[in-house]
């Protein structure tokens, strides 16, 4: 269908929008030849207010402005007609075939990273927050942390910030030779695949899951073993004394655990299981990654000991002599170990069933690129 501008005057004037969205529908595609600018930014309002769609509008010069501004995504060409179509757009190339690209390869990657990002940062937090809660109700809520306020502090900032940060920005699950030779790829972003309601809480689900898998760990067996008292709302651990500091339960002679050693092993284990956790949803492992991943989680160490050994007299004594006590323990590395093994069922599980029985185009093509399912010797 090709319109002009007496025939767009026309449509406006005589409320005839809806028709030709109608037509729009139907037709392959629609040429506006020869319209004002302003005509141009009624026909992206009419496509953007009257159907649920992503509009984009690309153009190289002023009088395409008007269009860029009114669509969701506005893309400016660098031309001969000056750069006021850059200036106002939300991405700039150079010429008009780098729009391929733009699309099937840099805005899908984006759109997957932006979602991988929002994902896990509900789901840490969630995880990260709920064993105080849970620890609340044990203590009748009164107002007793579980967790060194310090070292919960970097939690967000120093601890899992990073591994986020330049993995969702750097990942990809294909190359981008393969997401140009395989445009329908570009479905997954049209439909909305990669971020969905259901999949947000499911991310909150299992942020509440491997919260009280590892507070339920961590509490029923070093807690309880070690004697430290937990109150269950009215009913104590029998022939247990309670304490909130070091100095009751004891591991070797002369070493003891208390409340502030089980909260900051809780803290420690979710650190590493959401941590893992990024790792199993990124695609693309890396140096930056992993670097990112050795200064994060290494630096939970690192603020242990600064905290529990040379920092006491500026934020207080409490976690003093806790590392080497907890890092010399097998039983805190078993109980990690057991901790992040059953905290990724859930995404081993889900992952696994897509693959093998709702396997999806981007699935395949990550096969075929790491070699599954390909005989060996042949093409």
């Amino acid at each position: 269908v090709i319109l002009d501008t007496y025939a767009i005057t026309c449509i406006m004037d005589n409320d005839l929008s809806g028709l030709l969205l109608e037509i729009g529908d139907i037709v392959k595609s629609v040429i506006c030849a020869r319209v004002s600018p302003s005509q141009k930014a009624e026909i992206v309002s009419m496509c953007r207010n009257n159907r649920a769609v992503k509009t984009l509008a690309i153009g190289d010069g002023a009088n395409d402005v008007p269009m860029i501004l009114r669509a969701h995504v506005g893309v400016g060409i660098f031309g001969k007609e000056g750069l006021q179509a850059v200036n106002n757009s939300d991405f700039a190339i150079g010429q008009f075939r780098f729009l391929k690209p733009l699309m099937l390869v840099h805005g899908r990657w984006c759109y997957r990273r932006v979602a991988i990002m929002i994902y896990y940062m509900f789901y840490k937090n969630v995880a990260a927050l709920l064993p105080q809660f849970f620890s609340g109700m044990s203590m009748h809520f009164s107002g007793q942390r579980m967790y060194y306020e310090w070292l919960h502090q970097g939690y967000n900032i120093f601890n899992t910030g990073l591994p986020v940060l330049l993995g969702s920005a750097l990942d990809q699950d294909v190359s981008r030779k393969e997401a140009m030779q395989n445009p329908r790829l570009y479905e997954d972003g049209r439909k909305g695949r990669f971020f969905t309601v259901g999949q947000f809480w499911w991310h909150i689900f299992e942020g509440f899951l491997h919260a009280l898998i590892v507070y339920a760990i961590i509490v029923h067996s070093w807690g309880y073993s070690q004697g430290i008292a937990i109150n269950m709302g009215a009913w104590v651990v029998e022939g247990a004394s309670g304490s909130i500091s070091l100095g009751l339960a004891s591991l070797n002679p002369g070493q003891t655990s208390g409340l502030w050693m089980m909260g900051t092993m809780t803290h420690l284990i979710l650190t590493w299981v959401v941590t893992i956790k990024l790792l199993l949803q990124l695609r693309h492992w890396n140096a930056v990654v992993g670097f990112c991943i050795f200064i994060s989680v290494g630096g939970y160490y690192f603020e242990m000991l600064m905290f529990g050994e040379y920092l006491g007299s500026y934020f207080g004594y409490d976690i003093e002599g806790l590392m080497p006590v907890m890092i010399g323990s097998p039983m805190f590395h078993l109980l990690s170990l057991i901790c992040c093994i059953l905290c990724m069922f859930t995404s081993f599980i889900p992952e696994a069933y897509q693959n093998l029985f709702n396997p999806r185009l981007w699935n395949v093509l990550m096969e075929k690129a790491y070699g599954y399912g390909v005989k060996r010797g042949k093409t």
